[in-house]
């Protein structure tokens, strides 16, 4: 009988297998660095968990800023290479990367700038 309760108490073999919650987290720019118009900046991030691809967008200017598009779909490799055009705005922006399945997202902790060469 006592082994009986212990086996009741105490399951052998039995794991319950917890997964962690998706996570993603950019890298870089995440605040002060400066980018120069016309050139190639390597956008950064880390992803743990997180399936398919990604969406990469900047939001600058006051209030709420506006928005563009850097692409819509990509690898989710941690890394998107992107040449910042020479007709854009010199401000300052954040980097917004979202998983296109919806679990994880992220964005700059700060601001960073971009300006003339």
């Amino acid at each position: 009988m006592g082994i009986l309760i212990f086996l009741f108490l105490f399951p052998v073999g039995i794991h319950a297998q917890v997964r962690a919650k998706p996570t993603m987290r950019v890298l870089s720019p995440n605040g002060g660095e400066k980018g120069i118009v016309g050139s190639s900046y390597p956008i950064k991030w880390r992803s743990t968990g997180v399936t398919g691809n990604v969406k990469i967008f900047l939001r600058g200017g006051p209030g709420k800023g506006r928005s563009f598009i850097i692409t819509k779909n990509t690898k989710n490799d941690g890394t998107y290479v992107y040449k910042f055009p020479k007709d854009f705005g010199y401000k300052q922006y954040k980097i917004y990367i979202f998983a296109l399945n919806g679990s994880a997202s992220d964005r700059s902790d700060k601001a960073f700038t971009i300006c003339a060469a």
